[in-house]
């Protein structure tokens, strides 16, 4: 019995950790992380999309990446007006470079942009990380 107290003391404690940057599990999926909130014009063709989006995540250099569409959890204050959101994550500025020319993400988005209404771009990094700054 007391060891399962101490046990349990140990797992809520361990739940009260705060997280500061440069502590081993403070690091992003990446660097330097690209999301990206597709609005269709023609909302039969998300799956497609989808499934293209999964193949830029095998371009070299990506270290994680995912693609989807909203998951509604009934918040209201969750913006919900895009059909696809696709995030991928790089750890240099060359690898990000590298994936913008790479010939699968050309291919992609001359393929899309005219079926795309409109897209949001968004990069997101933190100069601790990408540049090494203290």
């Amino acid at each position: 019995m007391k060891y399962t107290l101490l046990i349990l003391l140990g797992i809520l404690l361990a739940g009260c950790v705060r997280i500061t940057p440069g502590d081993q599990y403070a690091y992003p999926p990446g660097k330097i992380n690209h999301v990206v909130f597709f609005e269709l014009r023609d909302q039969t063709q998300k799956e497609e999309l989808i499934d293209d989006c999964y193949e830029l995540l095998q371009i070299p250099g990506v270290t994680s990446g995912y693609v989807g569409t909203h998951y509604e959890v009934g918040r209201e204050n969750v913006i919900t007006d895009y059909d696809v959101g696709f995030f991928v994550a790089f750890d240099t500025e060359d690898d990000y470079a590298a994936y913008v020319e790479h010939p699968a993400h050309v291919v992609l988005v001359s393929k899309w942009k005219p079926r795309w209404d409109s897209i949001h771009v968004y990069d997101i990094g933190d100069d601790r990380y990408v540049r090494g700054a203290d």
